[in-house]
């Protein structure tokens, strides 16, 4: 668990470890060296929120013909609406 391993992972006096861990027996002196911002598991964090906050260009070309798709439709719309109105109109004239 120290290093993210699914399964435990022996280790040694002296190796690094990432982050918490189960201790299957005996006892553990370990010194932190890095917290909050410096840890990795927060530098991982921050990976993952520049990732979802960046668009890649096929998600911004989506984003663009998604918007002119709405717009088309309704112009369109509102196109048929006046023409059903127009017709409608002129059709109680001709009664």
């Amino acid at each position: 668990m120290f290093t993210g391993e699914s399964t435990p992972v022996l280790k040694k006096s002296g190796e690094k470890v990432i982050a918490g861990a189960i201790n299957g027996n005996g006892s553990l002196d370990i010194s932190v060296e890095q917290t909050g911002e410096g840890t990795y598991l927060a530098k991982v964090i921050q990976m993952v929120n520049e990732a979802q906050n960046t668009k890649s260009s096929t998600q911004r070309l989506a984003d663009r013909a998604a918007f002119w798709l709405t717009i088309v439709a309704l112009v369109m719309g509102v196109g048929t609406l006046a023409a059903w109105v127009a017709i409608d109109t002129q059709m109680l004239r001709i009664r």
